[in-house]
């Protein structure tokens, strides 16, 4: 006899019983700019206790009973039923169980360059991984459809999992009622300006002086705010826009390695070469021998 919550699809491990997916994006999921790289389910036992660790994508945790302590970085956060949690990737983090009331969750690992401004919306950051008591009866129903969806292998699958990730973080929006949710925008309308800016025109050879004079202010204010407000700095943010879509263009083109340069915004091969073997120490010659067969 199964215990509560538990499905036929989870298997026991050391320290949950835990149901685990899997995914690869189609061309229409990167183009986009949002996909599911993970779904899963568990309860834990007793013994439960995930980390410390470090993950390359973003991965939304919603906690469905019990209680729990999540840590990222310097932050620590009580767990309970109804709350989400959010890791960041590359961040150190470590979250368990209480043991006399092991947790039950749901996790939804994501990646993509909408997500930034997808978590912005529902008050998750970097500084600010936590949502306390923000689950209701449509996001939980939202997330079960999200399993029973996975594996119909239909034409259109993509389509599917694309609407119901938009739902969720609409849902979420709607039930997120913390008061300085959106702050920093509304008093600085020019930050999402500046963001825009970038992710609009990376590929154009911008500097962070075009953005910031965009948005109206100094370079020095802009950036401040923007690494205040998104967890890195505007050139950073800038490099990643530019090293995702070289990245993708090595893998999905045959475009020759200056055409990909000068088309992600670099003045020549030689500033792209060294920008993308610094970030992934590797050549983008090499890179794209290794990942294209």
């Amino acid at each position: 006899m199964r215990g509560k919550g538990r499905t036929a699809s989870m298997l026991e491990e050391s320290c949950e019983y835990a149901e685990r997916y899997f995914f690869t994006p189609t061309a229409l999921e990167k183009a986009g700019g949002l996909w599911l790289v993970r779904l899963g389910r568990n309860i834990a036992k007793p013994n439960y206790h995930i980390g410390p660790r470090y993950v390359p994508y973003y991965s939304l945790h919603f906690v469905i009973d019990g209680y729990g302590v999540f840590q990222q970085e310097d932050a620590t956060y009580d767990l309970a039923k109804g709350d989400v949690f959010c890791i960041f990737p590359k961040r150190k983090h470590q979250y368990f169980t209480d043991a006399n009331k092991p947790l039950r969750m749901i996790w939804v690992a994501l990646d993509g360059k909408q997500l930034i401004p997808l978590l912005n919306r529902i008050g998750l950051r970097p500084s600010s991984s936590f949502l306390p008591s923000v689950m209701n009866e449509e996001i939980v129903q939202l997330l079960e459809e999200l399993f029973r969806h996975n594996g119909q292998h239909d034409p259109y699958e993509d389509l599917g999992k694309l609407t119901m990730l938009y739902r969720l973080f609409q849902a979420l929006a709607a039930v997120h009622t913390d008061k300085d949710d959106g702050g920093e925008e509304e008093t600085f309308p020019w930050l999402k300006r500046g963001q825009q800016f970038l992710q609009m025109h990376f590929m154009e050879g911008i500097t962070i002086e075009e953005a910031a004079h965009n948005a109206g202010v100094n370079r020095t204010y802009f950036s401040k705010k923007f690494h205040e407000h998104y967890g890195m700095s505007p050139v950073k943010y800038l490099q990643s826009l530019r090293m995702n879509e070289a990245v993708r263009m090595l893998k999905e083109t045959e475009l020759k390695l200056t055409e990909i340069a000068l088309s992600v915004g670099f003045p020549d091969l030689y500033s792209f070469s060294k920008a993308f073997k610094k970030q992934y120490q590797v050549s983008p010659f090499l890179f794209r021998k290794q990942n294209v067969e």
